[in-house]
């Protein structure tokens, strides 16, 4: 299989979970939509992982176990791009590669990496560090001009186990960013589970974790952050989802844990 063009983000077992009528639960997880803390004064803002759609070019191969993919796109999963924004960051290229293997039916585990330019050389085109649309912190970049363009690679691991009527999921990734002093890392995960308890009714669990990087060179407790949702589902026919839930977490930088209800109405249908 060969394809072209603005793709779905070929890394991240994340990506599947950010479609609301595909997702047992209600919320994706944070680290696919919400930046890294600020960590050196030559980095913009990063995400740990996106489900974005970049501009590039992906071949993808498999076999009755095994699978595996490589390409190119213009940005990297650490900080998406939108390729018809006006205020869109420049295009840097990223190599893409990845695979697996299904030794059961049910049963596959894979490994994804990025690797290429998430900033160029010469800084931002705004003095805070980001370009415009993209959240910073203008207090913990600065203004900051990197004398070359600053590389980051991406790594995954992921694994997924269905049976009977459960299905358990998870990936891990480790991010490492080049920044003005040095190397830096961030870490994050998530796993859940979700149980089929009667053709109309579903129950899910996941918990999500991030780690940020801090300064390299520098001292201080790394920043991390947290999140749990445990959801129940009902579904009134094959375009209709009703969903109630528990979600709790501890943002970064954050003292105390927040307790959130949630609840939503998923309505999808397909016509092509």
């Amino acid at each position: 299989r060969v394809d072209a063009g603005i793709i779905t983000s070929p890394l991240g077992l994340g990506t599947l979970e950010l479609r609301p009528d595909l997702s047992a639960a209600i919320k994706a997880p944070f680290y696919y939509h919400s930046p890294l803390p600020a960590f050196d004064a030559a980095a913009p803002r990063v995400l740990l992982m996106s489900g974005g759609y970049p501009l590039g070019a992906l071949v993808s191969l498999s076999g009755s176990r095994w699978d595996a993919r490589g390409g190119v796109t213009d940005s990297s999963p650490a900080r998406p791009r939108n390729v018809l924004a006006r205020d869109a960051p420049p295009a840097l290229r990223q190599v893409l590669a990845g695979g697996g293997v299904t030794p059961v039916a049910g049963l596959r585990a894979g490994v994804g990496l990025a690797y290429g330019a998430y900033a160029p050389a010469g800084g931002s085109t705004v003095a805070n560090g980001t370009y415009e649309g993209e959240l910073a912190d203008a207090e913990a970049i600065g203004p900051h001009a990197s004398p070359s363009p600053l590389q980051a690679m991406v790594f995954a691991i992921e694994g997924e186990y269905a049976f009977g009527h459960t299905r358990l999921s998870g990936e891990w990734v480790r991010n490492r960013f080049e920044g003005a002093s040095g190397n830096a890392v961030a870490r994050g995960y998530f796993v859940q589970a979700v149980q089929t308890l009667t053709p109309r009714i579903f129950a899910s669990v996941r918990t999500v974790g991030a780690s940020a990087p801090v300064a390299p060179g520098g001292g201080g407790a790394r920043k991390t952050m947290t999140t749990t949702e445990v959801t129940a589902g009902y579904r009134l026919g094959r375009t209709l989802a009703l969903r109630a839930g528990y979600f709790t977490s501890r943002r970064f930088e954050a003292g105390r844990r927040t307790h959130t209800a949630l609840a939503s109405v998923v309505w999808a249908q397909r016509w092509f």
